[in-house]
């Protein structure tokens, strides 16, 4: 059974700006060229590649839109999925310690080799660094974390250090 369940989305206006951007500047070249057949500035690019142009901005917003990090803690197991691109199951008595911190930027998505060890962030700065048993360190970001806290406390996971600044 499931104690907790957390899934962010890529909700924040700031990351849609360039992509709606584009689609909107290559819908009005569409339409200007493949449908009124008026070439777009002094040197055109041809149909195709108007057509292949508009995959990018189209990719990107199907992307962003189905991208989502759901974090679930159940009496046995951290599990941190960051679909579709990659996942982290940890076993509840590997973990060593979880600490809540309150982190720099370290860029979205499942970034490799940070300060923080393997990072996990769609959004904000808060979030639970987790340290397993063997060494192993991975960063979580988290919108709830006062309810992570009291779900960790009861499951025997040994808090250090709670940063101040975070929010709970």
């Amino acid at each position: 059974m499931k104690q907790f369940v957390e899934t962010q989305k890529f909700d924040q206006w700031y990351i849609w700006v360039v992509p709606i951007l584009s689609l909107g500047l290559w819908t009005f070249a569409f339409i200007k060229q493949i449908i009124f057949q008026i070439p777009v500035g002094d040197r055109p690019a041809s149909d195709i590649e108007i057509m292949l142009i508009g995959l990018i901005p189209i990719s990107i917003i199907a992307l962003f839109r189905f991208i989502k990090l759901t974090t679930e803690i159940d009496g046995n197991l951290l599990s941190v999925c960051l679909f579709p691109f990659c996942s982290k199951k940890v076993s509840i008595t590997s973990i060593e310690s979880i600490e809540f911190i309150t982190y720099k930027f370290v860029g979205f998505g499942c970034r490799l080799g940070t300060e923080y060890g393997t990072v996990f962030n769609v959004k904000g700065n808060q979030g639970f660094q987790i340290l397993t048993k063997n060494g192993d360190r991975f960063l979580v970001g988290t919108q709830r974390p006062s309810e992570i806290l009291t779900i960790c406390t009861k499951l025997g996971v040994n808090v250090i250090n709670s940063d101040r600044n975070i929010k709970m």
